[in-house]
């Protein structure tokens, strides 16, 4: 069975148009995550304590119908199948029994003082509860043409608001 979580799409999630920002989708989708990891254990408190942190390596997501404020989602959330450092989680929500949205991300589990990668096998996770990956329209990678010219749009310092328990940026 898949862990699952209910949620409440709430009025700061949205913008002008009253659509759910993707950032605000992928938030919720980690907020899941947490709890099957709080739930199930190890923690990601518990993995933090010991020196651990996981870092998304990548994502991707297909966002399929729009949500809006107040829109009652369940979401889930589930480790797939594993192989050496990448750890591989999957996300999927519903609302009304519809899917809106679906991604597939791959984790590192690093260590915080040493920087050390952790293996699948070096933490065991088998309280968790586990599932077939997404199947996503998506290019795993893509490739910027080397004729595409780059340039700085703008810098942002990042404040106190803008990490999260590991002190760094937040993902989402």
């Amino acid at each position: 069975m898949l862990y699952t979580e209910h949620f409440e799409v709430s009025s700061h999630d949205t913008d002008p148009n009253n659509i759910a920002r993707a950032s605000s989708v992928l938030r919720y989708m980690q907020e899941t995550a947490n709890h099957q990891m709080r739930d199930q254990k190890p923690s990601y408190s518990e993995l933090f304590e010991q020196g651990m942190a996981f870092v998304l390596s990548r994502i991707r997501m297909s966002l399929y119908h729009p949500l809006h404020q107040y829109d009652k989602i369940d979401v889930q959330s589930w480790p797939c199948e594993s192989r050496g450092a990448s750890f591989n989680r999957c996300y999927r929500i519903y609302k009304d029994g519809l899917i809106i949205a679906e991604a597939a991300s791959i984790w590192a589990l690093v260590g915080t003082k040493d920087r050390k990668l952790y293996r699948n096998n070096d933490v065991d996770f088998s309280n968790y509860s586990f599932g077939e990956p997404v199947e996503l329209d998506l290019p795993g990678r893509f490739h910027i043409p080397q004729e595409v010219n780059l340039s700085l749009v703008g810098e942002r310092t990042i404040e106190y608001g803008d990490i999260d328990c590991n002190r760094h940026m937040n993902n989402t």
